[in-house]
């Protein structure tokens, strides 16, 4: 009788502290709306690293990163998730990359767009340095000169640099860099 009792209390020791386990350290809350930061009971940060049918079939996995959950946020663009957030020290894109970019001057100006106090960022990417290397060569800009006059998240943004008014294509392939006349100008920008 007291061997069934250890082994009664052992399988609910174990059983406990699985479901403690599970619902403390493995249960993930989105920060703020977000769809790619989360935390735990804990306070840790982590990123959706879910990839592949099986983990989106089965469960979805989380890759810890080295977050100040103190002063952790996630921007909101129009009330969703904009891709970026940010702690004292850091600016982080959607799968829990660190940016190159100021935390204390950083702001989100759209889906995938922000800028700081050294210029423009899309995506993970310094504005200038997307257009020179994912998009052509030939165009090299200076960040400072530079101004987003228009920015429609996946197609294409409007920028000045100059005083000319250049077209950014994204879509639909491939990606291009256009001079944009005076009198096409109105018809992106909306």
């Amino acid at each position: 009788m007291k061997l069934l009792l250890k082994i009664f209390i052992l399988l609910l020791f174990v059983f406990l502290s699985t479901f403690f386990y599970f619902k403390i350290v493995l249960e993930k809350f989105p920060f703020n709306k977000s769809q790619y930061f989360f935390k735990n009971r804990m306070n840790q940060v982590f990123v959706d690293s879910t990839t592949g049918c099986l983990d989106i079939c089965l469960f979805r996995t989380y890759k810890k990163i080295p977050a100040d959950v103190e002063t952790f946020s996630v921007y909101l663009f129009k009330n969703v998730d904009s891709g970026y957030a940010i702690d004292k020290q850091t600016v982080f894109y959607k799968f829990g990359e660190k940016i190159n970019a100021d935390p204390s001057s950083f702001k989100v100006i759209g889906y995938d767009l922000a800028k700081d106090k050294y210029g423009y960022i899309i995506y993970d990417k310094r504005l200038v340095d997307y257009i020179s290397v994912e998009i052509d060569r030939k165009f090299i800009f200076d960040s400072s000169k530079l101004e987003v006059i228009y920015y429609d998240p996946f197609n294409y943004f409007v920028i000045k640099y100059e005083n000319k008014p250049y077209l950014i294509r994204l879509n639909p392939q491939p990606k291009s860099v256009i001079l944009l006349q005076p009198e096409d100008l109105q018809m992106y920008v909306k």
